[in-house]
């Protein structure tokens, strides 16, 4: 087990010897680039990071941004004295809560019971354009210090911890099949179908730690 970034790192500086540093073929910050991006990938394919973001509820609003480090969401828990988390939340669509209610946005309670995801989780907020947010259903006129909380998978940093034999399976290859691509596509095909199958091959290793909690349920 070891960071991602030095270990894939020097997993490629060990495949080929003096080829990435300075004034060589590949600097050794295109190659952390690669090295985040074949993280990423992994994680979407794999799903080895649980993550959880906590959001403190303000009063009158429904809808929150969420952090871009979720690749899913696949809980969402409601903590009216934001510490203990005892009630999960419906996964629903906007047509849900059309369905519910016509002024679902103008609704209040004592506490919600669904939610819906807007947009694509991962998505960040930039100047230009509006990231991944959260509504729930329904809103708190007087919120704090209540608090949801959630929770899915997700991308980790350079320097989350991951086996030394899935960055052997997994890592080495994506970053060989770029690195490769410019001058050998045929090699650089070979080494992207060993990242799928390290992929498919590891992916039953990491288990979803709430996986006896329903997700992605219908509003009733």
């Amino acid at each position: 087990m070891s960071a991602v970034g030095t270990g894939v790192l020097a997993k490629l500086q060990k495949r080929l010897p003096n080829q990435i540093g300075a004034n060589r073929q590949w600097s050794s910050t295109y190659v952390s680039s690669l090295i985040l991006a074949a993280a990423h990938a992994a994680e979407e394919r794999i799903g080895m990071n649980w993550t959880s973001q906590a959001i403190s509820l303000t009063n009158n609003t429904n809808e929150y941004r969420l952090d871009s480090k979720f690749v899913s969401v696949e809980t969402v828990e409601f903590a009216l004295d934001g510490s203990t988390y005892e009630r999960q939340l419906e996964a629903c669509t906007l047509d849900d809560l059309d369905a519910i209610s016509a002024t679902w946005r103008d609704d209040t309670g004592q506490e919600p019971s669904r939610y819906a995801i807007l947009s694509t989780p991962g998505l960040q907020y930039v100047s230009t354009a509006q990231g991944a947010r959260i509504v729930i259903h329904r809103m708190l006129a007087v919120a704090a210090p209540s608090k949801i909380r959630v929770s899915g998978w997700g991308i980790g940093t350079a320097s989350t911890s991951v086996p030394d034999d899935v960055q052997e399976r997994v890592h080495v290859p994506y970053c060989l099949a770029v690195m490769r691509a410019e001058h050998d596509p045929k090699e650089a095909a070979w080494f992207y179908k060993q990242f799928v199958r390290g992929c498919d091959e590891v992916k039953g290793r990491f288990v979803m730690p709430y996986s006896d909690l329903p997700g992605g349920a219908k509003c009733r």
